[in-house]
């Protein structure tokens, strides 16, 4: 998987959600930081990985498989991952 593949990945899955109308539990959206937890890493190599950093990161071939793992689901079970992950991170901001 390419860095601009990953990309594209990301803002799919910001378009699912938004389409499905998913939230933060307190309402608000969802944050740009969520995908990094989403995927298990932190946002600092979440940005290298999408090349918003000056070091900029290959997609990992274990990044690579959970992705299309996730995009393999239907839509109606990836949001179900999706909201129980968001309840995660909510409780891990707390």
């Amino acid at each position: 998987m390419t860095n601009e593949e990953f990309c594209q990945t990301i803002i799919k899955w910001k378009e699912t959600c938004e389409k499905n109308e998913l939230r933060m539990p307190d309402g608000s959206p969802i944050p740009e930081d969520f995908w990094a937890f989403f995927i298990g890493y932190k946002y600092s190599s979440y940005r290298k990985m999408k090349g918003e950093e000056r070091d900029k990161r290959p997609i990992k071939p274990y990044t690579s498989k959970l992705i299309r793992l996730l995009n393999e689901l239907p839509e109606k079970k990836f949001v179900n991952v999706v909201k129980f992950e968001l309840g995660n991170y909510s409780r891990v901001l707390k």
